[in-house]
């Protein structure tokens, strides 16, 4: 199930984002938002925009800066040759300090109008600091927008229901889903796969087969794929916390990595955290 909701600002930012390039200057979006509120969605349908307006994309996400590999975004985007059109770039609180210098120097050096999207979760450390240089050489430039991807509340999801139940659906999924917006898609299409509701005029209708009370961690987790269910499996299995060492370990990966994915399953609610580690999930009430 594809929807889109509750971002109305940020594409009005865009469409401001656009009018800046056009004019020749610099437009810097900044868009924060935890594990499962829809980033990744988000660039989804700015680069769907932006192609519309005949703006050229480039698309990537940056990779996790380490001693040996720094991240890929300076590669990816051939941030030392000319910038123009549009570069979106997913996962952005990872990119490594040479990839942001040059694009900070590239936004300098651009002769024509330049759209940036950064798309990330909370930002640490050095990263702070380049972030807001960038955003410092972006405002000289032409403008930034700093925007945030809040959890999806009844208002943003009203419009989905139609019929005479509509409100207690749009209730009942936001309490369900606690209004991140992977949640919200992840409840409608459950709701959709037990024949409780169905598309009707453009709407959601309930069907009068009840909601599902319940969905499972064990069947959640059978969805997911790579280190996600696999990292959600070793959880499954452990009688007591999984440390982010122990895990690491076990799946042959990055300390890093494991935590940053143990975040997002916490965000899914396939996982809980501990002062040890992580605990599995607990089965979510729809």
């Amino acid at each position: 199930m594809d929807v889109f909701l509750g971002r109305g600002k940020h594409l009005e930012a865009l469409t401001q984002a656009e009018h800046v390039a056009r004019g020749g200057g610099v437009a810097l979006l900044s868009v924060l938002g935890e594990a499962g509120s829809g980033r990744t969605r988000l660039l989804d349908e700015f680069e769907r925009h932006l192609e519309q307006d005949g703006i050229p994309v480039r698309r990537t996400a940056a990779f996790k800066a380490t001693e040996t590999e720094p991240g890929s975004i300076g590669e990816a985007l051939d941030l030392g040759g000319e910038l123009e059109g549009a570069l979106l770039i997913d996962d952005a609180q990872w990119a490594d300090a040479t990839s942001l210098a040059l694009l900070r120097a590239g936004m300098a050096r651009a002769s024509s109008g330049l759209i940036i999207v950064l798309a990330h979760s909370e930002v640490f450390g050095y990263r702070r600091f380049a972030y807001a240089n960038l955003m410092e050489a972006a405002n000289r430039l032409g403008r930034s927008w700093e925007l945030t991807l809040d959890r999806l509340n009844l208002g943003d999801v009203e419009a989905l229901f139609g019929g005479s139940d509509a409100d207690r659906l749009a209730t009942q999924l936001i309490s369900s889903s606690g209004g991140l917006a992977g949640n919200v898609v992840e409840t409608l299409e459950a709701w959709e796969a037990a024949g409780a509701v169905r598309w009707e005029g453009g709407t959601l209708v309930a069907t009068g087969t009840p909601i599902p009370a319940e969905i499972g961690v064990p069947e959640r987790v059978a969805r997911l794929e790579g280190p996600e269910r696999r990292l959600a499996e070793l959880l499954a299995v452990a009688r007591r916390p999984v440390t982010i060492a122990v895990a690491a370990a076990a799946l042959l990966l990055p300390e890093d990595d494991v935590l940053d994915i143990g975040e997002r399953l916490v965000a899914a609610g396939l996982a809980t955290e501990s002062a040890e580690g992580f605990l599995p999930g607990r089965d979510r009430l729809r």
